[in-house]
Formats: structure tokens, sequence, C-alpha cells
């Protein structure tokens, strides 16, 4: 069950070469490489899972994560065999990739997950559960990922000393870590205002320093005079510990603490007061200041330290201990006569140059235990907050060259320098990483766009840069609630940021993959950050714009089934982009007969750039009149201007028959964001289908559609308020037998287009009442690929007055002499679909279409 090198190497290539990336994958972050292949693969109660004895110990891991998402048991394979099987396999090959890349191919008969260590296996597991959260766990599309991290450090840090959140909120953010293949947790347990570990040498750093006798709040911050009334306190025992690095370990994750030294030390100070400066008792502080910290000339301070740091290393296995030594209070030290005694006696000039000869003096320790020091940019001696000295200084010392630097404050300049000296790097800069902060000075798509390689820096520098980390400082985060809504979305941005190739971002097709990731949270009951506050949007009174001369051909197709059509377009202009609503038909399932036109579901895809590329954004979720699998075809989508509402009407049949017939009804579905969907009052008889739907220019609105039940010809209805509609009569469009009427208003006429499934009927009209025939168009074949057959099904959009009409394709059917489609039932290529676009114009009063208009060779090719 292994893929061989060669075909790995070579596959590997040829996306390379292809540059294939235009397919829509509904994973977060973006795999390295995706190619979409022929055929899908149905999931279905009897599939089997295998897993190579190497993947043993991560076994019970991906058996019940899997049964989670595709809602059935698994039994066990064996190794050989090749359907209705997921396996799990070791490929040495795939250590090209390094130990957390992995591949995946899906196959219409199996799943085969490859990697050459369990790290990248288990990534491939997260992958393959969003291919199935995106597909509903029925139906994945073949295709073949190779994926591997740009960066080996992805880490989220969770401030427990300010606000004490428990094991279970631990757990919950280490699960959201690893589905988006995060792999450092980067634990703040220990600052001024609370000691959270125990250390079982010095119990009072617990039980003195795990308790503050209140908290500071209010809208100014660090200015406010206010206090809780209750005390805030708690800690984890070692077991504790224990028990949160296993869980993390065995979901790739390495759990970093940060014990703060010298600075952000007065808990410590607190619990045994001959640890600080001043020589003074004090409190663990009520507010987020610092009273005291280490007086690091003693030397019981330094036996202190190491003896903490012995009971640490014994509780983490990570080969990275970070100290902190960010904002050391240098105005203590200055005033203490012992500390000048020692600089003095030491040849040490500066304040930072002591708290570098400290960090050197720690950072040995830890190297000759065979671990690493790691401390915030602050350890090299820069000097980046005015609060703490009364002027900056020139620092004569450096910082031992093994150690970490983790860069959080300051201009390009101190990054520079650490990287010249060959410092390994983890940027987090301040600005652009920190959760605490608003989600106005930190939206989305800044999150998104955080690059840890700063621009131009020297490429001889960037193997220096280790990875990044986003930081959730807890000052004024008291609850789970306020940790949600300042993590949730951007933890998918940061993400990004730490495993996806810059060339491969793409922040409309992440924007959009979204909403399977908030679905997944609120399942999980988190406060997550509405769309509108992490990525703020323009006004809807922001005009829509096409560009139509850099539009792709074809336009779209769909990854999951490859068989849009249908399509109905709107533009959203609170996020200015416009939305496809489209028949999801199941064209690569290879239905015998017409059932791939049935089952289908509404889906949906989106363009951030005025047509030039289009995301898929999944399906739509609309409440079913009836249980099981069921049937829906042609949308139509309007916005009421009015109410501020969205009106969805759309064909429905019940079930997934597999011939033409039926009973058939127009359902109708309103929305405040066309994400969440309400059904409304059905319109018209159970012969009813493809409605149209137009504002005429008194405000009523007007809806055409095909009466089977009335010979099959288009009759209308009018509204005052989109639900209530009243017929208005017979049939208005008799010419031709026809389906999928669609009315729009241009150049002071109405049009009207019907698909005569031979190219499209034009109409006219004064009134919206009277019709004329006008013209056929898209009849002949077009030069653009997939454009070579006739235009069916269409939609038409007036953009600065210019006409849009999108229509679909079925490229790949086949006509005789005579002009009559040669059938190929059940064949992929007969079935599939692709939505194009084209430009209406008026000829001596004629409506016309050049298809080729715009020619230009496309980027889906």
């Amino acid at each position: 069950m292994r893929m061989s090198f060669k075909t790995w190497a070579a596959t590997l290539f040829f996306l390379c070469w292809l540059n294939v990336v235009w397919a829509n994958v509904p994973i977060v972050p973006q795999p390295l490489e995706y190619q979409l292949t022929e055929g899908t693969l149905k999931l279905r109660p009897g599939f089997k899972l295998y897993a190579d004895p190497a993947f043993k110990e991560i076994h019970p891991l991906l058996k019940s994560s899997l049964e989670e998402h595709l809602g059935f048991s698994l039994r066990s394979a064996k190794a050989n065999a090749q359907k209705k099987v997921i396996a799990f396999t070791v490929d040495p090959a795939l250590g090209k990739l390094g130990e957390e890349g992995y591949a995946i191919k899906i196959t219409k008969s199996r799943v085969l997950v490859s990697a050459s260590h369990r790290k990248g296996a288990f990534y491939g597991l997260q992958s393959l559960l969003q291919l199935i959260d995106a597909s509903e766990g029925q139906y994945l599309a073949c295709a073949e990922i190779f994926d591997k991290p740009r960066f080996s450090w992805r880490a989220y840090m969770l401030d427990e000393a300010r606000f004490f959140k428990g094991m279970n909120e631990v757990k919950l953010l280490l699960d959201e870590m690893a589905f988006l293949k995060m792999n450092v947790f980067h634990w703040h347990l220990v600052d001024n205002e609370g000691w959270r570990i125990e250390i079982k040498k010095y119990p009072k750093l617990t039980k003195v320093g795990g308790t503050r006798k209140n908290s500071q709040i209010g809208p100014k911050k660090w200015n406010s005079p206010k206090r809780t009334d209750e005390p805030h306190s708690g800690f984890y025992t070692q077991e504790q510990i224990k028990e949160v690095v296993e869980y993390a370990r065995l979901r790739n994750i390495t759990v970093v603490p940060e014990i703060g030294m010298p600075g952000h030390s007065s808990a410590a100070v607190a619990s045994y007061t001959w640890l600080g400066t001043l020589g003074k008792d004090i409190e663990v502080p009520d507010s987020f200041r610092c009273d005291d910290i280490f007086d690091i000339t003693k030397p019981e301070v330094y036996n202190f330290l190491t003896d903490v740091l012995d009971e640490v290393m014994e509780l983490f296995p990570s080969k990275v201990i970070h100290i902190g030594g960010d904002e050391v209070d240098f105005k203590i030290w200055d005033k203490s006569k012992s500390i000048k005694k020692f600089m003095k006696k030491k040849g040490i000039n500066t304040l930072p140059d002591l708290q570098i000869y400290f960090t050197n003096k720690i950072g040995n320790y830890l190297q000759s235990k065979g671990r690493r020091l790691m401390g915030w940019n602050e350890v090299m001696g820069h000097q980046v907050d005015d609060r703490l000295y009364d002027e900056k200084v020139a620092v004569e010392g450096e910082l031992a060259k093994n150690a970490v630097v983790h860069f959080w404050k300051g201009d390009k300049k101190l990054f520079l320098q650490a990287v010249e000296k060959g410092h390994d790097v983890v940027n987090s800069t301040n600005g652009y990483t920190y959760l605490d902060y608003s989600h106005s000075s930190i939206p989305l798509k800044k999150a998104f766009h955080f690059d840890p390689i700063p621009k131009n820096l020297d490429k001889a520098y960037h193997k220096n840069i280790i990875g990044m980390g986003c930081q959730m400082w807890g000052e004024w985060i008291p609850t789970s609630g306020d940790l949600h809504y300042m993590t949730f979305p951007r933890i998918a941005a940061y993400a990004s940021v730490g495993w996806t190739d810059p060339a491969r971002k793409d922040y409309d097709r992440f924007r959009s993959n979204l909403s399977r990731l908030a679905k997944r949270w609120k399942h999980k009951g988190l406060n997550m950050a509405p769309w509108d506050v992490s990525d703020p949007a323009p006004a809807r009174k922001a005009p829509p714009k096409f560009d139509i001369a850099h539009a792709p051909a074809p336009l779209f197709r769909d990854p999951v089934f490859d068989g849009p059509a249908d399509p109905s377009l709107i533009w959203v202009p609170k996020y200015k982009e416009w939305w496809m609503f489209y028949t999801q038909r199941r064209a690569s399932a290879a239905f015998d007969n017409v059932a791939y036109c049935y089952g289908s579901a509404i889906g949906l895809a989106k363009s951030r750039d005025n047509g030039r590329s289009w995301t898929y954004a999944g399906v739509a979720k609309l409440p079913q009149p009836d249980s099981g699998h069921n049937t829906f075809w042609a949308p139509q989508v309007v916005f009421d201007r009015k109410t501020g509402d969205y009106h969805m009407f759309v064909t429905y049949i019940k079930g997934v028959r597999s011939n033409w017939g039926g009973a058939k009804q127009i359902l109708h579905y309103s929305s405040k964001d066309m994400e969440t969907w309400k059904a409304e009052k059905p319109i018209g008889t159970e012969e009813c289908i493809d409605a149209s739907v137009i504002r005429l220019e008194d405000g009523s609105w007007k809806m055409w559609y095909k009466d089977e039940a009335n010979g099959s010809k288009t009759v209308s209805a009018l509204s005052s308020d989109l639900k209530s509609w009243k017929l208005e009569g017979t049939s208005e469009i008799s010419r031709n037998a026809h389906e999928g009427p669609v009315v729009f208003h241009w150049k002071g006429k109405y049009w009207m287009l019907t698909d005569k499934w031979n190219g499209l009927d034009c109409y006219v009209s004064d009134d919206a009442t009277n019709w004329e025939p006008n013209n056929t168009i898209l009849t002949k074949p077009g030069a653009r690929p997939d454009d070579n057959v006739m235009g069916r099904h269409a939609d038409v959009k007036i953009v600065n007055d210019r006409a849009y009409v999108f229509y679909f394709t079925h490229p790949g059917r086949r006509y005789n002499k005579s002009g009559q489609e040669i059938p190929e039932s059940g064949t992929i290529n007969y079935q599939r679909t692709s939505i194009q676009v084209a430009e209406l114009e008026i000829i001596n009063g004629k409506l016309t279409c050049d298809r080729d208009k715009y020619l230009r060779k496309s980027p889906h090719q």
C-alpha cells in the first residue's frame, strides 16, 4: 500500500511544473500541492481502517477521529486491502517532505495517507478530516495531495499566570491547534500576578504565589482603580502537567513552559521574600504591575532557579525552555547597592549587560542538562520599553549563540542583529501576533498576511527564522469566553502563516473555508468573533465591478463533483464579493441514467477580485422539507433593500431519482447573511420549477417559472413583499419547448432568456408582460476551454450598464452530423459541467453574444 518514490517524485514534479493550485481546496492551512483527479469516493458504512504498526501509538486517535467525522464505525482492515479502506502507511521516500510531511491519494475505491513519520500521518489525518467535513461525510473528490509545513515552530501561547483557565480549556485549545497543524503550545505559567505550577521543593510558590486577593478591572485597563471583590487562584499539580504534556504529545504538540526570570517575578518574591531585590515583604500584586524582581546576584536565588528548572525539566521533555526575560524593571536593580557592588566586581558596566550575564549563566545550566534557552528579545540587551530605565545604554555583552531569540518588539535593526549573530529566531512581532489586541487593530486579514521573514531580509538569514507564535496574553482575558472571542477565528490565520508557503496562500480561499471551521467551533460552544469584527467590511453601498477581460475560462468548476449548473449570482457589498449559487450536480459520481442530476445540493463559490478568480465555499445550508437525501435545483437569489433580507427560490424534488420525473416544487428561503436560511411558504403547484425573480420599476416583485402542469410553459406571479404571491395568468412564453427563464432590465427594456436545449432563446418586452421573440444566442461552439458546446440555463447581471451572461456547458458531450446529442450515460466526461461568462450586446435591436470576445488562455487549463 505504498506509493513508490518514483511515482511520488514524478507526480510532485508534474504538479510543480503545472503550478496546480487552482482547485478550491477545503483545507486550512492550504496544502503545498493539491490536484483533483477523475471521479469521487462514496464514504459509507462498511469502510475499514488500516494503520501501519509504526503508527500504533496514534491508532486510537486515528480511529476515534475518523468515526466522529464520518458518523459510522470502522473495523480493522488488512495491510493489502484495496477497496473500501482508509489506509495509513509508512513511505520512507516521503522523508523528503520532513517528519511532518504527508501525502494523500483518494481514488474511487480507497483513501491512502502516507508519511515517513507518525507526525506526518497525524497531519494527513487532519487534512482528511477537513475534506470529510467539506463533503458532509458523503463523497470525497478523487485527488492527490502533497504537503509539508513552511516552518518547524508554529506556536500558540496561553498566559494563565494572570487568569487561570484549567485543564479542560487547555485540552480544548490543544485539540484546535492540532486540527490546524500547530505544533508548539507555549505555556506562560508564572508572572507577577500568579504562580501556576507546583514546585515540590518550594510549596509556597503555589500556596502563596498562586492566589491574589483581587484583580484589576475596568475600561481604563492599566490605569483603572477598580478591583474585583473576590480573590483569584489556581495552579496545576505535577500530575496534571504530565497529563497535559502527554495529551499534547499524541497530537504532535510540544509543550514549552515559560518560567519568567529575572523580571515578572513578583508572585515568587511574595512567596519567598529572600528572592527579591528590595528586601521587603510584598503581596501578589492585585493589579498588573511589578512590585519586585529577582536579585540575581545572590547565590541562593540562582540555586532556587536551578532547583525550579530541575523540576520543570522533569515535567516537560521539550528541548527548549523559555525563561521570559522581557520587561525587566531595571529601576529596581538600580536602587540596590549590593547589585552595583556585584557589577563592579564582575566588570559589568550596564544593567542590560547584567541581564545578559545572568541569562548566559542560566543558559549554560540548561545546556548542561541537554536543553536550550529561549527568551524574549530583551535577553540580547534590547531596550524596547522606556518605562523601565531612564535612558538607553550601549551594551557590551553577547547572548550565547545557542539561545533562541523570541522577537516581539523593536525595529528591523534589532531583528537583523539577532539573525546576524547566528541566533535561531521565532518571530512574534506584537503588532501582528498579539491575540489580546483588538480585532480592529489586528483584523483577520492582517493576521493572515503576516510574514515571519521580514521583507528584503537577506536570504542567507532565512534559515534562522524557525517559525512564529501568536500570543494570548491574559491581563484582560478573565473568562474562557473572552479567550475564545480573541482567539477564534484568528488562530486559523496564524496556523496558515506557520504552515503554508507564501506562494500558496490565498486570503479569499482561506476566508471561504472558515465557514466550515466556524461550524466546528460553534458546535463546541466557542464564543467566536463574528467575521465583520475580525475582518471589517465595507458598507452596503459599495458598487459592484466585474472584470470580464481577465475572467478565467471556464469561470468555475466545482472541485467536489465537477458538475456546477444553473448559476445565480449576487453582489455582496458588505464583503465586496460576488457570490455564485449553483446546482451542484454529482457529475463525477458516474451514476447510470440521470441520477447524477438528483441528490444535488446548492453549491456556493465566491470571488473577491471582481470575477478574476473563484473559490469554492461549500453548500447552502437549506432546511429540508423531508428527511433523507433530497434534490435541490436552479437557485435564484435576490436582495430586498426594504428589509435587508436575502431571498432564495429553489426547485425541490424529494429523494434521489434514476429517471426524469417526480413531484417538483419551488421552495422559498430568507436570510440576513446568506449563511443561515429560514424556510418560507413554497411557491405554486407541485409541478413548478426554475424561478426567476426581479424587482420591477414600481417596487413590486415579479416571478417567472416553468409550470410543467400547464404544458411546460413559462408563467408569472406578482408580489409586494416576496412572500405572498398572486398568479398573474397563463403562459407568457410558449415559443419552443424550454426551461430556466431569466429576466433582467437593461437599456430601457425587459429581456428574457430561456434554455431551449439548443442555445438560449431571447425575448424583449416594454412592460415585462408582453414579450416578442428577439434572437437565439450561445448555439455555436466557442473557442475557449470547456466552451465548445451550446450554453445552458443562464443568469444575467447588469454591472455599470454592461450585461454579463453566466451559463453552464457540458464540454464533454458529442453530437452527430444532424446536431443531435450522442448519449453516453454514466460517463463522467458526458456528465461534467463548467460555468462560463460572456458579455451581451445589442446590435441592430438584437440581443447578441460573442463568447470569444475576451478569448485568453485559462489559468485553469
